[in-house]
Parts: structure tokens; sequence; C-alpha cells
């Protein structure tokens, strides 16, 4: 060996290289132990990071009752668990008449909340009895329909009887609902009645061609009856005299629900069906209503027919919707027969309706 290379031997050592045919034992590297700060724990152990972890855990928990809340509150309004009920006079809590009211303009919302308040009187073995508190313009033909029929059922499957308490006014629709309970009592000066069937709509025509507005319709060729009503011109002979048909086919249905229900002749009915209104002495007279009375008067009349001396009365009143439970809002109207600002709610769209203006 040359002195050069002796001497790169010595100074790189032997070659990191393998070498083909070789193998190489190498030794594993000692496990190395890190001691742990006590003090800290772990990285975040600071008091910002505590506090960090804490709020965290109180926001989990708060999601979770929330959830478990808004769960409990579907299921229960789902369920028709969540209904008021507020005493009126103090008595037997086993042997029970529940007042259920029917206010204002009647519309498929409030004839579905009322549909379930009979449900609920029906299944509570407690409630011996209803009365039914009015104090409503009438309204749609359909909600108003369903409500007889809601009240029908009830009757027959519960065979609890129904008393009727008129307040201010029970008229058309409300009347129409309320036609076959089992006993109807109106105040002196209340108004009963209005037997008929009425048409709004609006023609904006005129108002639309002073703005320069023109809308277009365009119907299927064989559907000439499609836009029947439309508030963008005036409606043909043709479809006046259909709208009068319809109107004429509820208002025979209607007659024949007030004499099935008060025990008249189609006769006499008609003869009260001009859509007018009666106070209560003329309401009787004419064998729409049973008897002058208050609700106090109802409840005694009742309690008699029960043969129960002293029940407790109470109200019923649906739920709030789920959506005003939780906004915590309800948008209602003060005066229930405000019905001419409810009207306009209705009016948007024309339809044939069992509705008493008033005047």
């Amino acid at each position: 060996m040359s002195y050069e290379q002796e001497n790169n031997s010595v100074n790189n050592g032997p070659s990191s290289e393998p070498v083909s045919g070789q193998y190489y034992n190498v030794p594993s590297a000692a496990p190395v132990y890190i001691p742990v700060n006590k003090k800290s724990g772990r990285v975040g152990g600071s008091i910002f990071g505590r506090l960090c972890r804490a709020v965290y855990k109180v926001f989990i928990v708060s999601l979770i009752c929330f959830g478990l809340l808004l769960l409990g509150t579907i299921v229960m309004y789902m369920s028709g668990a969540m209904i008021s009920s507020q005493v009126i006079e103090p008595g037997d809590k086993f042997n029970r008449i529940a007042v259920i009211d029917l206010e204002g303009m009647i519309d498929m919302d409030n004839a579905a909340g009322f549909t379930q308040l009979l449900k609920t009187a029906a299944k509570d073995d407690t409630v011996k009895g209803v009365i039914i508190s009015v104090n409503s313009p009438g309204g749609m033909v359909v909600p108003s329909d369903m409500m007889a029929h809601e009240i029908a059922m009830f009757r027959e499957k519960s065979g609890k009887p129904v008393f009727v308490s008129v307040q201010q006014l029970s008229a058309s629709g409300a009347y129409w609902a309320t036609a076959a309970c089992d006993r109807i009592f109106a105040q002196m000066n209340s108004m009963v009645g209005s037997i008929g069937v009425i048409y709004n709509g609006f023609v904006v025509k005129d108002t639309l061609d002073k703005v320069g507005i023109a809308p277009i319709t365009v119907k299927s060729s064989r559907s000439d009856m499609k836009d029947k009503g439309s508030m963008f011109r005036m409606p043909t002979e043709l479809e006046l005299a259909d709208i009068q048909a319809d109107i004429d086919k509820v208002h025979d249905r209607f007659i024949d629900v007030v004499a099935g229900g008060r025990k008249l002749s189609r006769t006499i009915v008609i003869g009260y069906a001009t859509g007018d209104v009666f106070d209560g002495q003329e309401a009787v007279t004419a064998g729409l209503i049973d008897e002058i009375g208050y609700l106090d008067d109802v409840i005694t009349s009742l309690s008699a027919r029960l043969n129960i001396e002293k029940p407790q009365v109470f109200r019923m009143a649906p739920a709030d919707s789920l959506r005003d439970l939780l906004m915590e809002a309800r948008a209602t109207l003060s005066d229930p027969l405000d019905f001419h600002s409810q009207y306009l709610q209705l009016a948007t769209t024309p339809r044939i309706q069992v509705l008493w203006l008033g005047n």
C-alpha cells in the first residue's frame, strides 16, 4: 500500500458504502426517556388553556340540553300534549267541563287547532262535556265543514254532550260548524245565522292600465276556465254563471246541515237562509237556537244534563305553533271580530266563503 492510500485509509476510516455480498448488524437505538413537566402536564396546561376547555365543555353541554329540549318540544307538540288549560270555575277535578273557543275568521289553521282540542277532550276521561264558546263571522267553506264533521264524530264516539254559548256573533261558517250541537245558547243581543254563501274577488285591470302594467296569461288550449276569477280581467258571463252554480251548491249543503242539525224542515230553513243575521230572541223564534243565556247559564244547564253538582270548568286552548314557541312570537289580532282586517288575508285569491261581512 502506498503512503497516499494509507493516509486516506487512516483519515477517512472504512468506506461507508456497502459492499456487495456483505451483511452488517446495526444495533437498534437505545430508548430515550424524556421527563414530563408535572406542573404543566401537557401542552395547553396554562390558565388560558384550562379556561378554553371549560368554555368548550359548557358549550357542548348547553348544545346537548338545547337539542333535548327541542326534541321534547317537538314530541309534545306532535302528540298534542301541549294544550293549555285555565280553570274558570273550581270544582270536582274528576268531573270536568271543557270550554273550547271558536273565535275569529275560520281557516284551515284554526280548524286544525279546534280539531286537536276536541280529540284531546275525547280522550280525557275526566272531561264529561264540552261547551263551544263562539265569537266568529265564519270564513272558508271547507274548514267550517270540517269543524262540523269533527263535532259530529266527537259526539258519536265519545258520547259526551256538546253545548254552544254564542257570545257576540255566530254567523255563516261558525253557525254551520255548530248547528248540530246538542243545545245552542245565545245572548239577547248576539247575532246568529247568516245562512248564505258569498264569493269575493278583485279586478285591478284599470289600475294596472293606468300605470302601464299589462299582465300576460297563457292557458292550455282546452282549459278555458283555468283563470276563472282572475283579478287581471273582468269575468265572462259564462264564468259568472259557473261561479253562481258553485255558490248555490254550497248554499244547498249549508241549508241541509242546518235542517239536519236543528231538526227543522228544509222549507223552514230556506225561509231564513237569506244571509241575514238574527238577534237572540229572533233566533229562538226561528228555531236556530234553543235558549237565551250567558256562559254561566250554559254551564248550569250542561251540569244538570250531566247530573254533576259542581264540575270543574276549564278553558282549553290550542298550543302555539312550533315556530311561535321557538321564536317566542305570536301575531294575533286583539279583537277576534276585527274580521275586515282578517278578511284581507283571505282576499288575495278569489274564493267561495261562508262569511258574514257585517256592516
